[in-house]
Order: C-alpha cells, then structure tokens, then sequence
C-alpha cells in the first residue's frame, strides 16, 4: 500500500492513504499510526543503506501490521508499517553474497516433504547428495539436522537468507509448472 507520513494534532507519526474513492464525494483519507518500529526512511546511496528522518508529506509504501486486541471489544490494534523493497532486495543480495564469499554450499531446493514426527518439513535436492535442510514443525526455526534441537538451529543470517532465496526460487518453479499443466490440460485434443 502507498500513502503518505503526516502528524496529527499530538505530534504521532502517520500514513495517510487511501484506496476510496468515488465521484459524489472524493477521496475518503484513512490515517494510520506508524508502528513503534517505523521510526525512519530507508534508502539506497552510493552502495549503502542510509536513514533519513520522517519527514511531512513524504510518500511511503508501507503494510498494515496487528499487535493485539483490545481485552474489551476485541478490536484489534492496527498500525502502518513502513517497507522499503528496494532496500530490502539490496540487504538480501548483500547477505546471499557474504553466504557465497564465505565458500557455504551452493543448492536449489527441488522438493518439500513432511516427516510424520507432526510436521516437521524437509527441504532437500534428490539430484544432489546434499544434506537437507529441516523446519521446525511447531516454530518454524530453521534447522540442519533432525531432530531440531537449539544446537542445530540455522543462526547465520547469510543461510537464512540463502535458504529462503531458494524456498522462493522453488515456489516461482511450481508456479511455472503448474501454469504448464494447466496449459496442456486445456489445450489437449481428445478428438
């Protein structure tokens, strides 16, 4: 979503947006409290992720984020949260290459199977003889081995991203193949 930082009468920090609008009455703003974390403007100089101060009137892409609910009427507590997707591919690239730099193993992930432990997924390549990757199937952590444990959790940031990189390589590739059957699905000549 696109929108706009503005302050309100007591100086809090928003985005105004909108996605109404009709020809009786205009545009109808919507104004939405930064979340504690949206502090700053993110951007790209020179190489480097730089920081700028919030300033009045500057466009912002930004998502709607939860915190809670109110303990009364259940309403939930909404904020603005700023996203820079052009420094966030930056900051991905960066990390995928010190993975790389640092001579980690190189892979794709072709498959996704679910152990009957409850959940647990594994991430591996058969073409490869490769150790498979493991998430944990109640938190989602990141493991290198199974069972997972704290002591095989992937902590490195560059293997995250890496691995995550590859998770969405992978989901492009259904996609693709998916796309592909329908195709012939629809296209096969049963005459």
């Amino acid at each position: 979503m696109k929108g706009a930082l503005t302050r309100n009468s007591e100086g809090v920090w928003m985005v105004k947006w909108s996605d109404l609008h009709s020809f009786g009455h205009g545009t109808h703003w919507m104004f939405t409290e930064l979340s504690p974390d949206s502090n700053s403007i993110h951007f790209i100089k020179d190489g480097e992720i730089r920081y700028k101060t919030l300033e009045e009137g500057e466009k912002v892409e930004f998502e709607m984020v939860t915190s809670g609910y109110d303990e009364k009427n259940f309403t939930p507590f909404r904020y603005a949260k700023l996203i820079f997707p052009d420094v966030y591919e930056f900051q991905k690239e960066e990390w995928i290459k010190e993975y790389v730099i640092k001579g980690n193993i190189l892979f794709s992930i072709d498959e996704i199977s679910t152990i009957r432990d409850g959940g647990t997924m594994m991430l591996f390549n058969r073409g490869m003889k490769q150790k498979p990757f493991y998430i944990h199937k109640d938190n989602w952590t990141l493991h290198n081995d199974y069972p997972t444990t704290d002591e095989n959790m992937v902590k490195d940031k560059a293997t995250q991203v890496y691995i995550l990189d590859k998770l969405e390589k992978y989901k492009r590739d259904c996609e693709f193949n998916l796309n592909e059957v329908d195709n012939i699905i629809e296209k096969v000549n049963m005459s």
